[in-house]
């Protein structure tokens, strides 16, 4: 039996402004399930910096789910140590700081994980296996369009200020928007040949009782050229948009189509980050044939279904660390991550 892997958590705090930490990552590592593999004892050390924490010899894995523009000072000392590492998305800032830590990680042959878990979530599984059993044919375009419903149109909670400043990398569309398309990119393949246009429509922002103008686009329309694939036909479109507020009252925030030779497929939904834990996400397939519209069912695996939403997607990527195999099941690592964190600085005005 192999020895239990030792996690280091940072960002654990009741302190933090979105707690994420607490709400998708503590309660897998808690579960039984974990504790098979995981070793998480009721005595747990503290670290007084992240230098500190790589120092020590006991810790396997480094989690690091602290504030985006922190990212990259908490996870550097560790994976200069040679720690295995897990770090949420955004990895960081920018696409230059993420190429430096993958470079890093590749120079210390480590293993790495970005947390952007939703292409493990049930959904996803899916829709993948609906395409790859060739339900709809080859696929010819893919539409999404996506709206943030808990979003005001011209304000910002005081929590998440830093929404509306781009030079920190956290915003609606390094998180929101790049955590609903990377599942579907990472079922039909990245777009290439990107076209797109941005849009601040509502510069001046209240946090608060203080009035911000912000630097951070509130409106996307981006399409690109998907790589062919034996499910993707060649010169397939993928094609977006954006909006960093709530839809016309009584539609989905998120609506996406997949057109194929076949079929279309059809996912609708309300919160955007379904990718990750919504439970009220639709599939249904379009027949060409017989004209019939059907449902698609879908579920977590039972060990999920004991865990909060949250942490379901999350802890699949725990689990697929413990087996080792990231490459194989197609989990994003740093160095992949570089080519989304490019895309995403395009369309945030970065790059």
């Amino acid at each position: 039996m192999s020895s239990p892997i030792r996690v280091a958590l940072i960002g654990l705090s009741k302190n933090a402004s979105a707690s994420w930490a607490a709400r998708a990552h503590l309660p897998y590592l808690l579960s039984p399930v974990a504790g098979k593999t995981f070793d998480l004892p009721s005595s747990v050390k503290a670290y007084g910096s992240p230098e500190d924490l790589a120092k020590d010899p006991d810790i396997d894995l480094v989690v690091a789910c602290t504030r985006v523009d922190t990212h990259y000072e908490t996870a550097l000392p560790s994976l200069q140590a040679g720690k295995n590492v897990f770090i949420e998305w955004p990895v960081a800032q920018n696409a230059e700081k993420v190429t430096e830590l993958a470079g890093i990680a590749k120079d210390q042959h480590v293993r790495s994980i970005v947390v952007i878990q939703g292409r493990k979530s049930a959904v996803a599984l899916k829709l993948r296996e609906v395409i790859e059993k060739g339900t709809i044919g080859t696929v010819l375009n893919v539409e999404a369009r996506i709206a943030s419903p808990g979003s005001k149109r011209d304000a910002v909670p005081d929590s998440l200020d830093y929404f509306v400043n781009k030079e920190v990398g956290g915003n609606p569309i390094t998180i929101a928007y790049a955590h609903t398309l990377d599942p579907v990119f990472d079922i039909v393949g990245r777009p290439q040949d990107i076209h797109f246009n941005s849009q601040i429509r509502r510069p001046l922002k209240k946090v608060g009782d203080r009035e911000v103008k912000s630097d951070v686009p509130d409106y996307i329309a981006f399409s690109g050229r998907l790589p062919s694939s034996p499910h993707v036909a060649d010169g397939a479109i993928f094609s977006s948009t954006f909006r960093a507020s709530p839809l016309f009252p009584s539609e989905p925030a998120y609506t996406l189509y997949i057109d194929g030779t076949l079929g279309e497929i059809r996912i609708t939904t309300n919160p955007v980050s379904f990718w990750t834990f919504a439970e009220d996400i639709r599939i249904d397939v379009h027949d060409y044939g017989t004209d019939q519209v059907n449902k698609v069912e879908w579920e977590w695996e039972s060990w999920q279904k004991d865990l909060p939403p949250p942490a379901r997607a999350t802890g699949a990527l725990y689990e697929i660390y413990a087996r080792g195999k990231e490459v194989e099941e197609g989990v994003l690592g740093l160095q992949d991550a570089v080519g989304l964190h490019k895309i995403v600085d395009r369309l945030v005005g970065n790059a």
